[in-house]
């Protein structure tokens, strides 16, 4: 979402009832800073540092967020490698080296049955995964605690982890079942919404917008106001509620909404920022959608480090809403470069970013006449760079990744969701995105972990209107998920003529046995983000692929023109004309 007070109200009169943890008396700030005129800077505070590396970054995990009652295994994972995009996870066997690999036991409180409990991993980049027989548990609010323990010949110390193993009863209703893919971050969902339903449990790329809510209702309308937003290739509504209601809503006019999105297969993300605070009206609210068939998950905090929210809101909320409902992850929007992370991202299963890159002067602010910097200023994009355009979004989208990383256990592992810009001629912005723009923002954002997109916001220019709808038939087509949230993603050097690394073209992976989705996108802007011809890269492009992998020909291109690449005569794609800025191309590669 994009800052919210541009839709509520004013900039100045939602800011004007923030103060951050560090504030003087009576000074506004945004993400802890000061950025009024004649007030003084400060240290925000809330740094999440870098700790100490370990010596063994031993990981353990369920597969799934939760079990229900019925399935008859929990799988769970372990691996000791340190970084979400190590594409060198691999299984050894019992004849590894052993003074090159550690020796694992797995093992729960007694009395739940005998598993496979012994495994042999690397020290570095190791993963096997094992499954619990489910018979020998009780669902149950409260989780069986799962324990490893890592050995090693060579007189290294014991390395232990321990996970959950969430088991629920079954869902009581005609509601939907939502789980987490701790291992590829993607959402899980019933398929009861595709054109052949079977009882499948099936990958879910959200692709949508943060939707205003009386330029989206209309009375007696909604089925076909519903059928029409899908069509486009959304599959999920986020209604951005009133804050003028003490629920945010009229629920009448809202269920008539929800009847239709449960008619039509439209997911909903159910938001609550004005509210989320207020335990009764959390409770109420969740009592009231948690049966619906079309909920996808609920959204607490909207930018709460930016408006400066207390620390313990986001997680005492989720506590609250998982009393409720165990069964729909919780989201929320994090707007600030580095404020508090630790706190804020505890509230929630999902974390969504919003950086806006586009038209955006971030060193200087043109609403408050102030400059900004690491510990004064707001201008819309926080700590970002002048000029640094759409690099943004994949720095902080890696930012985001490494505190995660340096918070570990499950932390490591939360998936990270993009808000696209797509609104702009207001505020800190000059103007909207161009559909190139929009589309590099996109594919950028899943080239670096993205696992759900929700632009902000709705209703947005025709132009991006009808960018944005062919992107989302890409990114939600089912071979694409398949590869997105079913394989590791990889990152990919892109190589300049005979010179060295590009910095400006960006390339990722997912690979899926004989073929590779590969996604390059070209993040070169022209003058003020529009089309120059002195903006292409000229010089022919080639893209490296992992060590031992080759590739033998294109298969289906997504996106970009279907011959602009080759396959050279070592196994590596060729561009030879380069590529025009903001150019970006998706396509399948058949490996060797």
């Amino acid at each position: 979402m994009s800052f919210t007070w541009g839709f509520v109200a004013s900039i100045a009169s939602l800011f004007a009832c923030v103060t951050a943890q560090n504030a003087p008396s009576g000074v506004k700030t945004w993400c802890g800073k000061a950025y009024s005129l004649g007030d003084a800077s400060f240290e925000p505070g809330g740094w999440l540092e870098e700790p100490e590396k370990p010596d063994l970054n031993l990981q353990l995990q369920p597969r799934m967020s939760y079990y229900v009652n019925g399935e008859d295994t929990a799988s769970f994972f372990i691996s000791t490698g340190s970084s979400r995009f190590d594409d060198s996870l691999q299984t050894t066997t019992q004849n590894s080296s052993h003074n090159e690999t550690l020796h694992i036991q797995v093992s729960t409180r007694s009395g739940h049955g005998a598993f496979p409990t012994e495994y042999h991993l690397p020290l570095a980049g190791g993963f096997a995964d094992f499954s619990l027989p489910l018979r020998d548990f009780k669902p149950s609010s409260d989780p069986t605690p799962v324990h490893v323990k890592a050995s090693n010949s060579d007189a290294l110390p014991n390395f232990t982890a321990t996970a959950q193993l969430p088991y629920q009863p079954p869902i009581r209703n005609e509601g939907s079942m939502v789980r987490i893919d701790n291992l590829y971050g993607g959402l899980m969902v019933p398929d009861h919404f595709t054109s052949n339903p079977t009882g499948r449990i099936i990958p879910l790329f959200p692709y949508s917008f943060y939707i205003e809510w009386y330029q989206f209702y209309k009375e007696g309308q909604m089925t076909s106001v519903v059928r029409d937003f899908k069509s486009r290739g959304y599959n999920i509504a986020h209604i951005v509620p009133d804050h003028t209601l003490d629920h945010g809503f009229y629920f009448d006019h809202f269920n008539a909404f929800l009847d239709a999105c449960d008619e039509q297969g439209l997911w909903v993300m159910y938001d609550m920022r004005y509210t989320y605070q207020n335990d009764s009206f959390v409770e109420w609210q969740v009592n009231q959608i948690k049966h619906r068939k079309s909920l996808l998950l609920w959204y607490t905090g909207d930018e709460p480090d930016g408006v400066g929210d207390p620390l313990t809101a986001p997680r005492h909320t989720y506590d609250l809403i998982k009393s409720l409902d165990p069964y729909h992850p919780v989201s929320l929007c994090l707007n600030c470069y580095n404020y508090h992370y630790e706190a804020y991202s505890s509230g929630a299963d999902i974390i969504l970013e919003d950086v806006y890159p586009i038209a955006v002067n971030t060193t200087f602010s043109s609403t408050y006449h102030t400059p900004c910097n690491t510990t004064y200023g707001c201008c819309g994009c926080d700590n970002c760079h002048l000029g640094a355009g759409l690099s943004q979004i994949p720095q902080r989208l890696d930012r985001l990744a490494a505190y995660q990383e340096w918070l570990g256990g499950g932390a490591a592992r939360k998936p990270i969701w993009g808000v696209p810009q797509a609104f702009g001629g207001a505020e800190f912005w000059e103007r909207t995105p161009t559909r190139a723009e929009e589309a590099a923002m996109d594919f950028l954002s899943v080239n670096h972990g993205a696992k759900g997109l929700v632009a902000w916001k709705w209703p947005t220019t025709k132009e991006l209107q009808e960018a944005t709808s062919e992107v989302a038939k890409v990114l939600t087509d089912e071979e694409v998920v398949g590869f997105t949230l079913g394989a590791r993603l990889v990152r990919l050097d892109v190589m300049e003529g005979a010179g060295g690394v590009s910095r400006l073209v960006d390339a990722a992976a997912w690979r899926q046995g004989s073929k590779m989705l590969v996604s390059v996108v070209n993040t070169k802007m022209g003058q003020s983000g529009r089309g120059y011809p002195s903006s292409a890269l000229t010089e022919a492009l080639r893209v490296e692929l992992p060590a031992g992998v080759r590739a033998r020909g294109i298969g289906q291109t997504y996106w970009g023109d279907g011959g602009a690449w080759s396959v050279d005569d070592e196994g590596r794609l060729v561009k030879s004309r380069g590529m025009k800025q903001l150019e970006v191309h998706m396509m399948v590669v058949d490996l060797a």
